[in-house]
């Protein structure tokens, strides 16, 4: 099984998936390949607007907008406008 190949767009630093060999398209969207499960906009890059884009078999957490991952879950919050009770359920469940 193949892995997701990442390709950092230096013009914007913005992270896109270009190869999606061996991942397998999950019911909600999302890939999944080897634990890890990522979420793409219709351009590739890693974007969610309800939760982490990428959640590593580890539990490791990544908030992507437009393919940008630097978000911290405030951060994220913040740019999405979510309410302040939206983000404590999305602090409780993904940590």
């Amino acid at each position: 099984m193949g892995d997701i190949t990442y390709h950092l767009d230096n013009s914007n630093d913005r992270i896109y998936g270009i190869n999606y060999c061996g991942a397998e398209l999950q019911d909600d969207g999302s890939y999944l390949q080897g634990g890890n499960i990522h979420w793409y906009n219709a351009l590739g890059f890693l974007h969610r607007e309800d939760g982490p884009a990428f959640i590593g078999s580890d539990n490791t957490v990544c908030w992507c907008l437009e393919g940008h991952c630097h978000y911290t879950l405030y951060g994220w919050c913040i740019v999405l406008n979510k309410t302040d009770e939206e983000m404590m359920l999305l602090r409780l469940q993904y940590g």
